[in-house]
C-alpha cells in the first residue's frame, strides 16, 4: 500500500527556503584579505607582526578550513559578481620588506598558501638591504606569490591642490602625470623582471579619493586601501578593504572576529570614504541608512577615540558623529553589527584623509 507524500504547508516551506538563501548569501558573497608589512621581532611594532603571531594566523586558518585563496581569483569573483566560497581569506604583504621572505615565505610555502606581495619597486630596484630582491620575488612568485603594485617610489596619491577653490586645470594635469608615473613605472617593472602584468594595486598609506578612484579604474586597476572589513559583492572595486593584522590589531582572540566577518548588507553607508579639507569638516559625519531594526544593532568606533555617538535622523537614517576631532592626517569610523541571520559580525570601515593634517 501507497504511503501519502508528507504534505508542509507553502508558508513554511518558502520560510525553510528563504532562511536558507539568506544564510548562505550572507556567509557565500563574504571575502577577508589581511594585510601584513612586517614579519619581524625587530621592526617597527605597529607596523610588524611577530612571526609567532603570523604562525599562530595560519595555523588557526589551516585547523579551522578556511578557503585560502589567491586575491586574483577573490578579484575575478568580484568582477563577475560571484560570490566567493564561505570563509574566503587572502594574505598580502605591503612594500616588500626583506622579513616576508625571511619569516613569512617558508611557513606558507610549507602549507602550499597563495599570497600577494604588493611592492614598491624603488627600493628594490635600488637594492636596499632592508627590502626583497628581483630573485627572492621570482623565487615567491614560482611558489604560489602574486607580485602586484603599490607605486614605485611609495608616494601620497591624493592630490591636496583639487580640494583648493583656486585649483588650475595644469595642475590637475600634472597631478594626473605624476598618479600614472607612479602606477605604470612599477607596472612595467614587475612585468619585465617577473613577467607578470595582473593589475591589482594597494595605495600607499591606504590613502584614496574619488580622483584616485576614477583615475586608477580608468587604468584599469583594482584597488585596495588599508581600512578593516570584509569584501561583498557590489563593492567599488578602485578601494576595497583589508584587515591590518599587526601585532596591535592581529592578537587573538580579536582576529578571530575578523575572519570571520561578512559585509553589510541592505546597509547604506554614506559616505563610504571621505576627505577633510576644511578644519570646520572636522569631525566629519557618517549616516547610515537601511531598516530600523538593522540600524539599531549598528555600533560605531573612532580612531582613538572609542564608541561614537549615534543619532536616529528619521526611521530610516542614523547620523554617527565623533564628540572630538581628529588630529591625525588618516583615521576611521568603523561600524559593527551582529547578523540576526548567522550570528557573525557585519564590518565596514569609513576612511578618512585629513588634508588639514602634515603628511605622516
Amino acid at each position: 500500500m501507497a504511503h501519502s507524500p508528507l504534505l508542509i504547508p507553502k508558508p513554511i516551506i518558502k520560510a525553510i527556503i528563504l532562511s536558507l538563501l539568506l544564510s548562505h548569501a550572507l556567509l557565500a558573497k563574504a571575502a577577508v584579505v589581511l594585510q601584513y608589512h612586517h614579519i619581524s621581532n625587530d621592526t617597527p611594532f605597529s607596523t610588524s607582526t611577530a612571526p609567532a603571531l603570523f604562525r599562530q594566523h595560519i595555523k588557526y586558518l589551516i585547523d579551522n578550513e578556511f578557503n585560502i585563496s589567491s586575491l586574483p581569483d577573490i578579484v575575478k569573483a568580484l568582477q563577475r559578481e560571484q560570490p566567493s566560497p564561505e570563509k574566503t581569506v587572502a594574505i598580502t604583504f605591503d612594500d616588500g620588506f626583506i622579513s616576508v621572505y625571511s619569516h613569512a615565505f617558508p611557513i606558507l610555502k610549507a602549507h602550499n598558501i597563495p599570497f600577494t606581495i604588493f611592492i614598491n619597486t624603488d627600493p628594490i630596484q635600488t637594492k636596499r638591504p632592508s627590502h626583497l630582491s628581483w630573485e627572492q620575488l621570482e623565487e615567491m612568485k614560482e611558489h604560489g606569490a602574486t607580485i602586484a603594485n603599490h607605486t614605485h617610489e611609495h608616494s601620497h596619491l591624493i592630490y591636496s591642490g583639487a580640494y583648493a577653490t583656486n585649483s588650475s586645470k595644469m595642475a590637475k594635469d600634472k597631478w594626473r602625470k605624476a598618479f600614472i608615473d607612479e602606477v605604470e613605472s612599477a607596472q612595467k617593472l614587475i612585468n619585465n623582471r617577473l613577467n607578470q602584468d595582473i593589475k591589482l594595486f594597494a595605495y600607499p598609506y591606504g590613502e584614496f579619493d574619488q580622483r584616485s578612484n576614477e583615475l586608477l579604474a580608468e587604468m584599469g586597476y583594482v584597488g585596495f586601501g588599508q581600512h578593516s572589513g570584509a569584501i561583498g559583492v557590489g563593492m567599488n572595486l578602485q578601494s576595497l578593504p583589508r584587515y591590518p593584522a599587526s601585532n596591535s590589531y592581529g592578537k587573538f582572540p580579536q582576529i578571530e572576529t575578523k575572519l570571520n566577518s561578512i559585509a553589510f548588507e541592505n546597509i547604506e553607508f554614506k559616505p563610504v570614504f571621505g576627505i577633510i579639507s576644511d578644519k570646520a569638516e572636522n569631525p566629519p559625519k557618517l549616516y547610515i541608512q537601511g531598516d530600523k531594526s538593522a540600524l539599531n544593532s549598528i555600533n560605531c568606533f573612532g580612531s582613538s577615540v572609542g564608541e561614537l555617538p549615534k543619532t536616529n535622523i528619521d526611521m530610516t537614517t542614523l547620523l554617527i558623529k565623533s564628540e572630538h576631532s581628529f588630529s591625525s592626517r588618516r583615521f576611521r569610523y568603523n561600524c559593527t553589527a551582529k547578523s540576526p541571520t548567522t550570528g557573525h559580525f557585519m564590518w565596514a570601515s569609513i576612511p578618512w584623509v585629513n588634508l588639514t593634517e602634515d603628511r605622516q
